[in-house]
């Protein structure tokens, strides 16, 4: 399968959409790298701790930036699958 210059580009930008969308979750989630992963942090980085008061001032619910980055990463493979550009 050949992807076309102009798909391959689209897709490298899209997918560069996706992580800067999802940035923030992402700095949240993994504050020490991939080593310092827990799931703890991943949960309150996306659903919040369930106490407003510390969602307020801490990082709150982060979800809407991971679904907008779901949605670059789907745009990027249908880019990919399309025979229309290139």
């Amino acid at each position: 399968m050949r992807i076309a210059v102009p798909r391959a580009l689209l897709a490298v930008l899209l997918l560069g959409g996706a992580y800067f969308a999802a940035r923030r979750w992402i700095d949240c989630s993994f504050p020490l790298g991939l080593r310092g992963w827990s799931l703890e942090f991943t949960q309150i980085c996306t659903f919040g701790s369930g106490n407003p008061a510390f969602d307020r001032t801490g990082p709150g619910p982060l979800w809407p930036y991971v679904a907008i980055a779901a949605i670059y990463v789907i745009a990027t493979v249908w880019v990919i699958r399309s025979k229309r550009l290139g």
